[in-house]
């Protein structure tokens, strides 16, 4: 364990190592960013409130998170890489469903609308208190409120579940996206991730501080969900994607045998 874990000299050498050991993954990972920030600048899309500014929408969200992730990778943070890779996967999940169907962007609307109404009802019902300086506020018609604006978006929900069964991403649903929910809610089977037990179970230490274990895995991860992003970004607003990516969807990053990961168990 080091002295001051993630934020000491110590854990400072250690980002300069991975940066070193990892040259050409983080190369690739920022040649992605700097396409996604071309494509941005010359995309051309109806700006005005409908399906295109919503897709722009979640792939900007997905865009902050994946340059994120790059932040968090490079300092070896590799149990929060987890959690916030849901993040993307999320969006993923919506970019992915609305390639398929643009009206789906109704429903998820609707469902975030839900939750807002859901929080007013607590309000009006006592489970969660006001705010100072809001106790003048009208509950009753903020309700009123959400409720005619859900019932001109058709009043449909949608779960994640459902945005990946239209997208075609089921399968990461039922695998990726558990896993890294595990991280993101910090399930007792995460936390096992970063515990030393002896063979009695009994509790000999944390391994804590940063590290490259599943490096390669998360960062590639990112990269093919960010991709995926703005192929379906572009089949929505279809402005065109840039020759560049072309070029980098040829290329690859080679995972070396002193790379840990699901690709080399044993680095």
């Amino acid at each position: 364990m080091f002295e001051h874990e993630f934020l000491g000299t110590e854990a400072d050498q250690i980002r300069q190592q991975i940066l070193q050991k990892y040259t050409e993954l983080f190369a690739s990972l920022n040649q992605l960013n700097d396409i996604c920030h071309e494509y941005l600048r010359t995309a051309k899309y109806y700006h005005g409130e409908g399906v295109d500014v919503s897709a722009v929408t979640y792939f900007m969200r997905g865009l902050m998170t994946f340059q994120s992730l790059i932040i968090l990778l490079q300092c070896g943070c590799i149990e929060d890489v987890r959690a916030v890779c849901r993040t993307l996967l999320q969006a993923c999940f919506r970019l992915a469903a609305i390639a398929i169907d643009p009206k789906v962007v109704n429903r998820i609307v609707a469902s975030a609308l839900d939750l807002d109404r859901h929080r007013l009802r607590h309000f009006k019902s006592g489970v969660l208190k006001m705010p100072p300086g809001a106790s003048d506020v009208d509950l009753d018609a903020k309700i009123a409120e959400l409720d005619a604006k859900i019932k001109t978006l058709d009043g449909s929900m949608v779960t994640d579940k459902e945005l990946a069964t239209i997208g075609g991403r089921l399968g990461d649903y039922n695998t990726a996206y558990l896993i890294l929910s595990d991280a993101a809610h910090t399930s007792p089977t995460d936390l096992q991730s970063f515990l030393k037990h002896d063979e009695n179970r009994t509790l000999l230490g944390f391994m804590y501080g940063p590290h490259d274990k599943d490096l390669v895995t998360y960062g590639m991860y990112a990269s093919s969900l960010q991709m995926d992003n703005l192929v379906n970004l572009d089949k929505v607003i279809k402005s065109g994607l840039p020759a560049s990516f072309s070029d980098f969807q040829r290329s690859s990053v080679r995972v070396r045998s002193d790379m840990p990961s699901i690709f080399n168990p044993q680095g």
